[in-house]
């Protein structure tokens, strides 16, 4: 689903990338998000309308954080 996701992404003109940050190792920081104990979280995507990394962009909007879809 998450790789779908970004494939669709890449195809319009926003912008996704996918992370692994420390933070879904923990599993009390996790309950936070409603996760139970035999789920976890494999991946966080940021999201937003374009590259924020992108030199062309002179101000980059700042990034969507979802937490359920």
């Amino acid at each position: 689903m998450i790789q779908n996701f970004q494939l669709l992404a890449k195809s319009k003109p926003w912008y996704a990338r996918r992370t692994v940050p420390e933070w879904i190792y923990n599993q009390d920081h996790c309950k936070l998000f409603g996760i139970r104990p035999l789920e976890r979280i494999v991946a966080v995507l940021e999201l937003g309308e374009d590259d924020p990394f992108s030199q062309s962009a002179p101000s980059a909007p700042p990034l969507l954080n979802l937490t359920h879809l």
